[in-house]
């Protein structure tokens, strides 16, 4: 998809006037159509980043990440399966609490989905079955993310309530 010219867009992206409109503020509601705009000013956020990591430049993309979760917070933002890149990229960039702290809003949010859909009577199911196997894939995800990079508990936490998600499903 082309590549990025890290410091131009560090440049406009970093820059203080550069704003948003006032999405990230908590008297603001955001409708749908600024819901699905909002998905190209969050890969602008992170297609940098990414490319501040590929060039070993952490500091900045640790700054470019938080900057995105700033003017695109999760709780009018919902991480979602895309999140889990932001999360392996604090990771490589050595920032362990920003990366835990991501991984684990993102497990909260799939783990509460899965009890939604688990309490649901069986011929419901084909209706969530993408949501299901969405809320699945990222947790297998975070539990790779998190044995990878050594943060055992945390990893043990998600498996753990993985593998009894899949039971209780098997069930149904």
């Amino acid at each position: 998809m082309g590549g990025v010219d890290a410091d131009f867009s560090y440049s406009v992206l970093m820059n203080p006037k550069v704003r948003w409109g006032r999405l990230n503020k908590p008297d603001v509601n955001v409708d749908r159509e600024s819901d699905r705009n909002s998905i190209m000013g969050i890969q602008s956020y992170v297609r940098l980043a990414q490319a501040l990591v590929n060039e070993h430049r952490y500091d900045s993309a640790v700054k470019v990440l938080d900057r995105g979760t700033y003017f695109f917070p999760e709780s009018k933002f919902p991480y979602d399966y895309f999140t889990v890149q932001q999360a392996w990229m604090y990771y490589q960039c050595g920032a362990v609490a920003k990366a835990n702290a991501m991984v684990d809003d993102i497990y909260n949010r799939y783990m509460q989905d899965l009890d939604y859909y688990t309490g649901l009577q069986p011929r419901f199911f084909d209706y969530y079955t993408d949501d299901i196997r969405e809320a699945l894939s990222s947790l297998q995800q975070l539990v790779q993310l998190t044995k990878t990079y050594k943060q055992a508990t945390l990893s043990a936490k998600i498996n753990k309530s993985l593998y009894a998600q899949i039971k209780i499903l098997q069930g149904k």
